[in-house]
């Protein structure tokens, strides 16, 4: 079957046909919305027009106009808010150094800038759906051959299932032992086939290379999909040691190259947020400071990276009181919290000066939820393995807090899970990740029936 191939240049003039539409579409409702706000002036046109001609550029860079079949819509949608934001910065720039930014209303560019955002968001979001929903109808599918099988559980049913939405038609299924390598280009040709899928074992690496030779004068993409084991090693950073290749096997994903990205990102982050959350926190600490005696600040060591001890700040929410040694997990209509403090915890709005924590490098925004020391020796007897958790920088929110594991862990099951959740995290930590916790975490994390 034809495949629908749209050029770049015409995703690109597309895009750029379509901002412009959108800003004309944008300034008829604000005349009637916002009457005085003026006439169009020179420093409105060119910030429109700047990034009508810029945008498809810098989507190109994010890899917008790539395939996103059988890809997440999220990361898309991510990669567009990112790549807007960054033309409205880059336009603002110009403008300053033209000395036109004074001329420029802001209230005109916060509304278009958000407008054309969701009408693109709109758009985008329509032709995701479209092109699968053509996929399902049979239409526009790849033509694929896979070689092995892989032995997790969820190879089989995303295989055909997720595979069938997405547009991918399976023309064979052969093992290494029932397909001669060198017969594997003439069944490319015979069948035309699109994309080769290898589902091997990594001790299969000899066959894979072969495969690959076989297969480097024809244009067909090859897909390997590996298994538990060589993902656990290709997601450990590889170094230069004493001149040698070398991957360092107990330090995950977020050390190393991403560790640059992630620490930019938490400390800009931060510094946004108390600034934005400044009025929020200073009202807080007023209700706290005349609800109950005591201090402001609650101050307790807990765990940070690779096992060094760090002072976590939260919000006092509880009553001063002695632990004798026992440090006890607040639980439902526990005694100790006070008023003030139920609709702190409530609202994870205790949690709020660790952003402080996050600009001391103590912290980072997304990480394993940081546990009172008493209960990391407890719960590091319980479960095999959780210390790894502190691999890491611990952190305000988390994969699994989003995922509903929050609050008091009082049953092994609860704890085990949790563990499963930032596990997960750390071995498939991304900046694309953190940002979706982020956001999951903003509109929709705050609140949790655990939460006391």
């Amino acid at each position: 079957m034809q495949l629908i191939f749209i050029p770049l240049w015409q995703q690109r003039f597309l895009d750029s046909f379509l901002l412009g539409f959108f800003s004309w579409l944008c300034y008829h409702p604000f005349e009637i919305i916002f009457p005085n706000t003026g006439e169009f002036n020179v420093a409105q046109y060119l910030l429109i027009s700047w990034s009508i001609i810029l945008a498809p550029t810098i989507w190109e860079i994010l890899s917008v106009y790539d395939s996103w079949r059988a890809r997440p819509l999220f990361e898309l949608i991510v990669r567009i808010g990112i790549g807007w934001l960054l033309v409205l910065l880059g336009g603002l720039l110009i403008l300053f150094f033209i000395k036109q930014v004074n001329f420029l209303s802001r209230l005109f560019t916060i509304y278009w800038f958000l407008c054309c955002l969701f009408l693109m968001y709109l758009y985008k979001y329509c032709l995701y759906y479209f092109l699968r929903l053509n996929r399902v109808k049979g239409q526009n599918a790849k033509r694929v051959l896979i070689l092995g099988s892989n032995s997790d559980p969820r190879w089989a049913k995303n295989k055909f299932v997720f595979g069938a939405q997405e547009g991918f038609e399976f023309m064979g299924n052969y093992s290494p032992t029932s397909l001669a390598l060198d017969k594997l280009p003439m069944l490319v040709k015979q069948y035309r086939i699109d994309e080769v899928w290898i589902s091997l074992s990594i001790t299969e690496a000899a066959y894979i290379n072969e495969v690959q030779l076989h297969l480097r004068n024809l244009l067909v993409k090859l897909r390997w999909f590996p298994d538990r084991m060589a993902m656990e090693l290709m997601l450990n950073p590889m170094q230069d040691f004493l001149g040698l290749p070398m991957v360092v096997l107990d330090e995950p994903s977020a050390i190393g190259r991403g560790r640059f990205i992630k620490s930019l990102f938490d400390k800009s982050f931060s510094f946004i947020a108390l600034i934005f959350l400044s009025p929020l926190l200073l009202f807080l600490a007023l209700l706290i400071k005349f609800d109950s005696k005591g201090p402001i600040f609650f101050i307790q060591p807990r765990l940070g990276l690779d096992g060094k001890i760090i002072n976590v700040l939260k919000f006092r929410s509880m009553k001063l009181h002695e632990e004798f040694g026992i440090v006890t997990q607040a639980s439902k209509e526990d005694q100790r919290v006070t008023r003030v403090g139920k609709y702190l915890r409530r609202y994870s709005l205790d949690e709020l000066p660790q952003f402080i924590n996050v600009l001391m490098g103590d912290m980072s925004v997304v990480g394993p939820r940081p546990h009172a020391l008493k209960h990391n020796e407890e719960f590091s007897d319980m479960l095999e393995g959780y210390l790894l958790r502190h691999k890491v920088k611990p952190g305000i929110t988390g994969w699994a807090q989003i995922n509903g594991y929050r609050g008091e862990t009082d049953t092994l099951d609860k704890l085990a899970k949790r563990l499963e959740f930032d596990m997960y995290y750390i071995a498939n930590w991304s900046f694309w990740f953190d940002i979706r916790i982020v956001l999951t975490t903003a509109f929709m994390g705050w609140t949790s029936k655990n939460a006391y």
